[in-house]
């Protein structure tokens, strides 16, 4: 194990969840693009970003979650667009190094923001006559296989 992956797992044992606020949402059609039939099969792209910001003792995970979703071998223009923005407050960064808070970021604050995330884009879509929008259950790489991005949350 590497001492970044120590460090993660240090940081982990001993940070505390203190506060999780969704600071925006966005769930929007695309005008002129008809949704998929139901079973037909959706295409997902799905973008994120994640960076941290240390506050004291304290850091804040700060994420966003951007999809945008196709028929398959449909229209090329996405039916629809959701974007989920959260910032997650943690206790007891302790001594932790920026490399170790952004590596805790992508892996532990992802697993906690990502079924909210999912819960947000499935739920919007139904409300907006659509069929559901599933996003895949979150592994520790990136859901769409890119490496995750370490810029800042804008």
């Amino acid at each position: 194990m590497s001492d970044q992956g120590a460090a993660v797992i240090a940081l982990a044992q001993r940070a505390e969840l203190l506060e999780f606020l969704p600071t925006g949402t966005l769930a929007r059609r695309t005008a002129g693009v008809s949704g998929p039939p139901p079973g037909a099969r959706i295409d997902l792209n799905i973008d994120t970003r994640v960076g941290v910001v240390r506050d004291q003792d304290r850091f804040v995970v700060l994420a966003a979650i951007g999809v945008r979703t196709r028929t398959n071998g449909g229209d090329a223009k996405p039916f629809a667009r959701f974007l989920y923005r959260v910032n997650v407050r943690y206790s007891n960064a302790g001594d932790a190094s920026d490399e170790a808070l952004l590596a805790f970021a992508q892996t532990n604050g992802m697993v906690h923001i990502w079924p909210y995330a999912r819960a947000f884009v499935q739920g919007a879509a139904t409300s907006m006559g659509l069929v559901p929008v599933t996003l895949p259950f979150f592994r520790v790489a990136a859901p769409n296989g890119r490496p995750m991005e370490a810029s800042p949350v804008r």
